[in-house]
């Protein structure tokens, strides 16, 4: 019975890609040399709980791209001081508003080797062994930030 629950869930939440998107905006301070984000809203999350309910927040995490050689690979970003943010929690909510702003200092020509992960998580307890249930993750390579435009403003699908 409860395998059952579970693989409805499930499926229910694999049928859904496009569904759920996070809208944010990337700008680069070339004064002050960091990438600053505006994480603005999350809309058509799908809870996992069976009450239809979730407490959404989003973790932002600056990371290395696999495979490149240069600033990425010597570590001039360290993902530990300042590479890894949060959100507030937005309590019973599906479509929550954030309007949170957070800033990743290093250097325009670092940006081509780095990617933002956003992902999308649960603040619900659903038990002591439970890890925070994901409700989606977004990946941005940072290459594609365009300096000249002071907003970019993007719709990102969620991957569930």
């Amino acid at each position: 019975m409860i395998g059952q629950k579970h693989s409805k869930i499930k499926n229910r939440r694999e049928s859904s890609i496009g569904l759920s998107k996070i809208n944010l905006e990337l700008n680069y301070d070339n004064e002050q040399f960091k990438l600053v984000v505006n994480i603005v809203e999350a809309t058509g999350l799908l809870p996992i709980s069976k009450d239809g309910h979730a407490d959404p927040y989003i973790t932002l995490r600056l990371i290395p791209i696999e495979g490149q050689r240069g600033l990425a690979s010597a570590g001039s970003v360290s993902p530990g001081k300042g590479g890894r943010k949060q959100t507030k929690i937005v309590e019973n909510c599906l479509n929550p508003i954030f309007n949170e702003i957070f800033e990743f200092g290093f250097h325009f020509s670092e940006l081509a080797y780095f990617k933002l992960i956003l992902t999308v998580k649960d603040a619900r307890n659903y038990g002591i062994f439970e890890k925070r249930s994901v409700l989606g993750t977004a990946e941005i390579p940072l290459k594609d930030v365009d300096p000249s435009n002071p907003k970019n403003n993007l719709w990102l699908d969620l991957i569930n």
